[in-house]
């Protein structure tokens, strides 16, 4: 093809729909070793922890992978993330300072593993996972199998129309807002849910024009975006926080989940 030919429509559309298929054949492999991770109970707790909780000591669970050393309890820290080129230098190796009590929420937290993994790193915390009725089973069942039912409790519902609670100073969200009918509703829900000074933070795959980054995310996420569900661009995610009110909004970087690299946004309730 010449320089600066244009390309017919028609053969975009079929070139797409090509490239969609191959990311589907591949997102299988994807879910097949995320599942047999998720099943030794180690893959989303140990990105969590090389990601945001720092060193665990003596208080870490079953999987969990100490991230480094010298940062004090009660600190999330942003240092063990994979920094993305594009805007992790300010958050790489900063902390954010958490009170020695309070409450998190792991907002639509699967069978809890990220949330068990957090309670276990802030013991002077108690906090709720929320997810689908049948998921948040699952994960009541892993609070009792942890130790944690005198400062865990799971809630089953529907993110999209149902109260998430209140009173929370540390939200969790991961990979969640894809799969919402309004993911903007659930951003402002979650600000609403927040006590004032409450953080947020939001961990999701985005579109990115890196090719070898690229090549990663779309395998998973490509065709639910293709199927209308919400993939967001670069600075999609702060623009949201921005928009329900959150401050203090930074990029703590990418963190190379199973499945496919995610990346993690902070923001405060005003």
């Amino acid at each position: 093809m010449e320089h600066g030919a244009v390309v017919a429509p028609e053969r975009v559309r079929r070139s797409r729909h090509a490239a969609l298929r191959r990311f589907a054949a591949g997102s299988a492999v994807f879910c097949r070793r995320l599942r047999a991770e998720l099943r030794a109970g180690v893959a989303v707790p140990r990105a969590v922890s090389r990601a945001l909780c720092g060193p665990v000591g003596d208080a870490a669970a079953p999987g969990l992978r100490p991230a480094g050393r010298g940062r004090a309890p009660g600190q999330l820290g942003a240092g063990g993330a994979r920094a993305d080129r594009a805007g992790a230098a300010r958050g790489h190796g900063e902390t954010l300072a958490l009170p020695p009590t309070g409450r998190l929420l792991d907002l639509g937290g699967g069978p809890g593993h990220v949330g068990i993994a957090l309670a276990q790193r802030l013991p002077g915390w108690q906090g709720v996972l929320c997810d689908q009725p049948e998921t948040a089973e699952v994960a009541q069942e892993n609070i009792l199998a942890a130790g944690l039912p005198g400062r865990l409790q799971a809630l089953g519902c529907d993110l999209n129309t149902d109260s998430i609670g209140g009173g929370y100073d540390l939200i969790w969200c991961s990979a969640v807002l894809h799969f919402m009918r309004d993911p903007q509703a659930l951003v402002h829900k979650a600000c609403a849910a927040l006590n004032p000074g409450g953080l947020l933070l939001l961990a999701h795959a985005e579109q990115v024009d890196d090719p070898a980054v690229a090549a990663r995310v779309l395998p998973f996420y490509g065709t639910l975006a293709v199927r209308g569900n919400h993939l967001p661009r670069p600075g999609g995610i702060a623009r949201m926080m921005a928009e329900a009110g959150f401050v203090d909004i930074q990029s703590l970087g990418r963190v190379d989940f199973p499945m496919a690299p995610v990346w993690v946004h902070a923001g405060r309730r005003a």
